[in-house]
């Protein structure tokens, strides 16, 4: 009988995988194991590059600056003794202790401001906790506990990465310092584990819904990544293991999709910063070069990835092989061209549930060159209390070239205040919209602040990375080449170079509240063969602007504005049909589709359908 019991039972299992085998890719799991090799060799160049950043300041006298979130030093106490000596393990836990004094000897960049972004190092320090045994001196664990159990680690600011790196550092905290009490939060381990255990299943479960208002950000989105890789490594709980797990494919599959077939990440982006304009090899990015990077198309970067998520080298995640097949599919380019639209809320963490509103983004990509914007945002309410994405610390439009990372084209309006940067702020004047519909984005640049200091707009155009740059000063355009991809500019007022990467625009009266339009059109070898019969095709098509109506006209697309002294409405008409918004659905592309608010996010590649469930919180693969 006995035997019979065992029989059954391993019947069952052999049953049961083959089941579950039926429903998976067999290519997909071969490319798993492919990339899984690429993985290994970028991840021990990732390490040596974390060692060698920090021991070069071993004979520092003050370590205050070293490394100031612990970046380096805690990813080194996961480092077995071929990858890093005892003598460096040490001087990385120096370096750690150090970094438990962020709130009483801030680093000097930071010394004004030290609960503005402690709250970087408690989600650094907290994998400290949870290193191999032996790796974290006695002394360093007496500073983290005084860290963790005292010091009040929250930011004071309420955006989405600030809220989950404090939520996610004190939750893993709290799980390991069981029995103990929080006294800056008077509450005991067990009583915040539960708070905030729940606040990250909504929290993730509301950007399934919902999608993400650092959309995109491709300097926040690195922390949001480590965040979910904290979680999928150290969290006891296995729902916030699982919800954790498709978080970080989520995060990768919008990437993916807004991204040439070598992975630069195109269209419009939440949160950015002027680093971001000059370089599409940056942060996020190097995220995507460490999962699938390094193939046919590129050699591994010198630079990879040396401060952003460094615990992702040591994490056990790894992408679902549908993932593979989808880059895989882009990279023998048989899925281009695509559109992608995405739906999110307008909301900081803080206020997130209120109706403030939607983005509606809409990016068109190739083989050779991504294109996009945010096709609308509503105008938050009279009075809201947080407007960091109508202040435009965005980039609303860009255009890469897959040839070349630092070939990019951006159009905005400078910043001019303290919360802003020159090229990705608009001295608080919510003046630039744009309209995009595949190859072809049109845009309206309208001041409503009559600020004098930056009575004017420019575009990034850096000569130098381009093959061939083609100006028609007369007609207000100018013409780029990157490799087989091209695009013209056009704008409605005459331009002027201010160095070799800057056109600055401005309004022909010189009137304070400026008003300009702009149009930038791709295209490449495939559609148009040269570059030289690109221009011709494109050179005469008329840019028709009324700046006292506020209406501009390109090709079959109408995009118009509203200003009723307050708010900024915009309508948009492509072959007389009006456009609807905000978009039906979070996700839509080829490859990923989400009905809004549903937290059900469906990822299709050949045959396999995969289906990723947050609020059940189930992953299930079937065939179509």
């Amino acid at each position: 009988m006995k035997n019979i019991i065992i029989k059954v039972v391993a019947f069952m299992l052999v049953l049961a995988t083959v089941l579950c085998c039926a429903a998976c890719s067999p290519s997909g799991e071969k490319l798993a194991k492919k990339y899984e090799k690429y993985f290994q060799e970028r991840a021990a160049i990732g390490k040596q590059r974390l060692v060698n950043d920090l021991v070069k300041h071993m004979s520092a006298s003050d370590l205050r600056d070293v490394d100031p979130y612990g970046n380096c030093a805690v990813a080194m106490l996961y480092m077995d003794k071929t990858e890093a000596s005892a003598k460096e393990r040490k001087f990385a836990n120096q370096v750690i202790q150090k970094c438990t004094n962020y709130i009483s000897n801030p680093p000097s960049d930071r010394a004004n401001l030290p609960r503005g972004e402690v709250d970087f190092a408690a989600n650094r320090l907290v994998r400290a906790l949870y290193a191999p045994s032996g790796r974290t001196y006695s002394e360093t664990l007496d500073a983290l506990k005084r860290f963790f159990l005292e010091d009040n680690f929250e930011s004071i600011y309420f955006s989405e990465n600030h809220m989950l790196m404090f939520r996610t550092a004190r939750y893993l905290a709290a799980c390991y310092y069981e029995g103990e009490t929080f006294k800056q939060y008077n509450a005991t381990a067990e009583e915040i584990r539960k708070i905030d255990h729940d606040y990250l299943v909504e929290f993730i479960q509301f950007r399934a819904r919902q999608g993400w208002s650092e959309f995109d950000s491709m300097g926040y989105s690195i922390e949001n990544f480590l965040s979910m890789i904290n979680l999928y490594d150290c969290a006891p709980d296995e729902d916030l293991r699982e919800l954790a797990r498709m978080t970080l494919d989520t995060l990768l599959l919008t990437m993916i999709c807004d991204s040439t077939e070598n992975g630069l990440f195109g269209g419009a982006h939440s949160r950015s910063y002027d680093a971001l304009t000059t370089d599409m090899h940056c942060r996020f990015f190097w995220i995507y070069e460490l999962y699938f990077g390094a193939d046919e198309w590129d050699e591994v970067p010198e630079k990879l990835l040396a401060s952003n998520a460094p615990f992702a080298y040591f994490s056990e995640y790894r992408p679902d092989a549908t993932i593979y097949e989808i880059v895989n599919a882009k990279r023998k380019g048989n899925v281009y061209p695509f559109s992608n639209y995405e739906r999110t809320h307008n909301g900081v963490t803080k206020y997130e549930h209120e109706d403030v509103g939607y983005i509606n983004k809409y990016t068109y990509n190739t083989s050779t060159y991504s294109i996009g914007c945010v096709n609308c945002q509503d105008s938050y309410p009279d009075g809201h209390r947080d407007k960091y994405m109508e202040d435009q610390q965005q980039m609303n439009f860009s255009m890469l070239f897959a040839a070349n990372s630092k070939a990019t084209l951006t159009l905005t309006h400078p910043g001019g205040t303290n919360s802003h940067n020159y090229w990705y702020g608009d001295s608080e004047c919510n003046c630039n919209h744009f309209f995009g519909e595949e190859n072809i984005v049109t845009g309206i640049f309208f001041n409503t602040t009559k600020n004098q200091k930056y009575n004017f707009i420019h575009a990034y155009v850096p000569k130098e990375e381009f093959d061939e740059v083609v100006e028609q000063k007369k007609n207000n355009q100018l013409f780029v080449r990157s490799g087989d991809a091209y695009a013209v500019l056009k704008f409605s007022s005459s331009y002027n170079w201010m160095g070799s990467s800057e056109i600055k625009i401005a309004d022909p009266t010189g009137a304070n509240d400026f008003r300009i339009g702009v149009v930038c059109e791709a295209g490449d070898k495939a559609t148009y063969g040269s570059f030289e019969k690109f221009i011709a095709a494109v050179e005469n098509k008329d840019l028709r602007f009324s700046p006292g109506n506020l209406i501009l006209e390109y090709d079959d697309m109408t995009l118009e504005l509203e200003y009723d002294g307050k708010h900024v409405t915009e309508r948009n008409v492509l072959n007389g049909a009006e456009q609807s918004y905000p978009y039906a659905n979070t996700y839509d592309s080829p490859f990923m589709f989400s009905e809004w608010d549903s937290g059900v996010i469906t990822v299709t590649v050949g045959k396999t359908v995969r289906t990723m469930d947050f609020m059940n919180i189930t992953d299930t693969k079937t065939k179509k």
